[in-house]
């Protein structure tokens, strides 16, 4: 009965700090880009929540922004987040952006895509683990 109770308060003692791991937060330069990105981008995730921060996007909102996690497994982390963008005239597109990271090799692999048009951006960089806190927060 006694090891019972203390196997409970154990238990209970120790789900609450599991639960609150600290979400995964990368650093990841772009070194290849056909524009569209920032040179420098952070992503922070955990489970299928996520947020992401680049130059692009601390101009329209000044702050990071949700994105979603698609898939995160022991080999890849992939994220996609929409962003409205305004050109010199005044003109509107959503962008929508895909960033897949590959965790063996930390290489980033960045997509984005106008909606309403057909063609695509694409990027390459490479991402780092990093405990430095997102730009904008």
């Amino acid at each position: 009965m006694r090891t019972s109770f203390l196997v409970t308060l154990a238990s209970a003692c120790l789900i609450p700090v599991l639960a609150s791991a600290a979400p995964e937060r990368l650093y990841c330069e772009v070194t290849k880009s056909e524009g569209a990105f920032g040179n420098q981008m952070f992503f922070e995730y955990d489970g299928d929540k996520g947020r992401v921060v680049d130059g692009i996007i601390l101009n329209t909102s000044g702050k990071p922004i949700p994105g979603k996690v698609t898939e995160n497994t022991a080999k890849k982390m992939t994220m996609t987040w929409s962003v409205v963008l305004t050109n010199g005239h005044g003109q509107t597109t959503k962008m929508a952006y895909r960033a897949a990271v590959l965790k063996g090799s930390n290489k980033l692999v960045l997509t984005a895509k106008p909606h309403g048009y057909s063609n695509t951006f694409s990027a390459r960089g490479r991402c780092q683990p990093t405990r430095n806190p997102m730009p904008g927060t």
